[in-house]
Parts: C-alpha cells; structure tokens; sequence
C-alpha cells in the first residue's frame, strides 16, 4: 500500500501527534533533572528506561492498526492471485510477481485452503499479531530511546569541553537545556520517526501474512521513483521471506527485513509466487 494512501497519511499524522506530545512529556522530565552538576561531571544523567514502556503504551494501538493495514494488503494481493483465473504471466498482478510455471484453478479450491493460502485472519485480537505487534513496538520504542540518550550523552560531552575553554555555566546550562529541546522535542524529529515508522509497521504486517501464507514465496525489493543509490541497489532483490534484504550496522534495526532502510524511505515490497 503506498504511503500516500489517505488512510496511511491520517495514521501516520496521527502516529506523529502521539510521539510529538510524548516527547515534549520527555523532554520536560529530563530537563527537570539536569542540573550543573552533568555539566561538571559529579551528577548522574537521566534513567530514561522507563520511558521505553511508556512509549509503546502510548503507540501500541496506532502501531495495531498500521500492522493490520499491512495484513490486509497482502491479503488483498494474494487474493488477486487467486481471482485471476490461473493466468499464467510474469507480469504483475495487483502488485504480485507471477512465476510462469505456477497457476491455480479457480475451481475446487475450498474456502478453508484459500483462507490459509490468504495468510492470517483479519482478527486484531489474535495473540500472534498482539504479540508480533509488541515485539515491533518495543524495537522501536527502545531504538527510538537509545538514539535520543546517545545525542544527549552526546551534548554533554561538548558543553563540557566548551566549559573547560572559558564558556560561562550559565550560559551552557542554557545551551544544555537548548539542546535537550532539540533532541528529545523537535518537531521535525516527531515527523520523521512517525513517516519510518508507519511504513515499517505496514510492511511488517504484510511480511507476517506473507509468512503465514501457505503458498510458497519470496519478496522483493520495491524502489520508490524517488530512490537514493542504496535503495536503487536494491530495486529487484528477492529474498527468502525470513531473510533479511542486507545487514547494515548493529541494533534492532540492523537486519532490514522490509523497507524503510532509512528515514523518509518511500520502497516497498511485494510478495514473489514461485
């Protein structure tokens, strides 16, 4: 599903609202905890763990949505295999490669072996996708936390250094609240996380369909129009569906799966009928 469908954009602006008010609660919180003593390193810097669960309490329902939105397209896709008759093409099919030696009947296909070959059910209270759900939320929430205590760890560090050049204390006490503004506040940063994170929640749902589909597939890298060069590389790729497209770093995020493989990402993918 692209990311310019209505419904994706109202969830994603939506997505963006919840982390924009979350992060101005932790911004308030860190800033009410900093005090010169950071700066002169004797005083400890914020425990911000526990605004890991936290934030996927706050997320988790849109996040529900976004992953179920992924189900249904797959299905959708899948199905559009089904409806066509058997066609045997290599050309697309609602967005599905075809392999030309696989086709299906029309015929004597019963309802419970379509169901299975559409992948999982449209049920958003299944335990597996509540817990496949969690299991997205908190890499996100934790990689979400970890990078905002890097940029501040960070920060710190440079005020100190300015500090022992000759700045005064008032004034990097100031550039340090500045700076926990920028990091844990901005706006922009709100946007940007919530764009990458409506496309990865979509595209995890539709990968979890794909895998619990019982036709035989493969998925394969989708570049948007307005692809940079790393993600032109990848236009094309198939990859078994628990293999991930290529590693890249460490963290949660380092075995990209689906896309998006950066912020702003616009790739998809589609499943491959072998």
């Amino acid at each position: 599903m692209p990311l310019t469908h209505p419904t994706l954009q109202a969830n994603s602006y939506r997505l963006g609202r919840l982390l924009a008010l979350a992060f101005a609660q932790q911004a308030a919180e860190v800033g009410r905890r900093l005090d010169s003593s950071i700066l002169e390193g004797e005083g400890d810097l914020p425990g911000l763990e526990h605004w890991v669960e936290q934030l996927a309490g706050i997320l988790k329902p849109t996040v529900t949505q976004l992953f179920h939105q992924g189900i249904v397209e797959s299905r959708r896709r899948l199905a559009g295999l089904q409806g066509s008759g058997g066609m045997s093409s290599s050309a697309p099919i609602q967005g599905i490669v075809v392999r030309p030696r696989h086709t299906f009947g029309e015929s004597r296909v019963d309802w419970r072996k379509q169901r299975k070959q559409l992948g999982t059910s449209f049920d958003l209270f299944d335990p597996r996708v509540l817990r496949a759900v969690d299991r997205a939320t908190l890499s996100f929430c934790e990689e979400t936390n970890d990078t905002a205590t890097t940029d501040l760890k960070e920060a710190i560090r440079k005020l100190r250094q300015l500090l022992r050049a000759g700045l005064e204390k008032g004034k990097a006490i100031a550039q340090l609240a500045r700076e926990v503004k920028r990091i844990f506040a901005d706006p922009a940063r709100a946007y940007r996380i919530a764009v990458s994170e409506t496309s990865r929640a979509v595209h995890a749902g539709a990968l979890y369909n794909a895998k619990e589909s019982s036709l035989k597939l493969k998925k394969e890298w989708l570049a948007s129009l307005a692809s940079c060069p790393l993600c032109l590389d990848l236009n094309g790729v198939q990859k078994e569906l628990d293999e991930p497209f290529l590693v890249d770093g460490t963290g949660p995020y380092a075995r990209i799966m689906h896309p998006p493989r950066h912020p702003h990402c616009a790739c998809s993918w589609t499943e491959v009928i072998l």
